[in-house]
């Protein structure tokens, strides 16, 4: 059975998604304009495979926005060197 508010509330569903993916799509411009070093996300994270888009630590897909935020577990060799 469906109700009146059914439409509505999918078409806010997909608009909601559609501004999300958008949102995210920007942030991850922002992050390839900026230098590897102020940005830990998982596209410049030793741990995750690009053709899979697989985090090798966690053996699963992580969502779009730790995807382009990143998260706790990051890791990049060049980041160890202190000098």
């Amino acid at each position: 059975m469906k109700t009146e508010n059914e439409p509505i509330n999918k078409h806010l569903r997909y608009q909601s998604d559609y501004l999300l993916k958008n949102i995210l799509r920007n942030a991850i411009s922002l992050c390839n304009m900026l230098p590897e070093t102020l940005v830990k996300s998982c596209l410049n994270c030793d741990l995750f495979n690009e053709e899979t888009e697989t985090c090798k630590k966690w053996n699963s897909r992580p969502p779009a926005r730790v995807i382009a935020f990143g998260c706790g577990d990051w890791e990049n060799v060049d980041d160890t060197i202190p000098f």
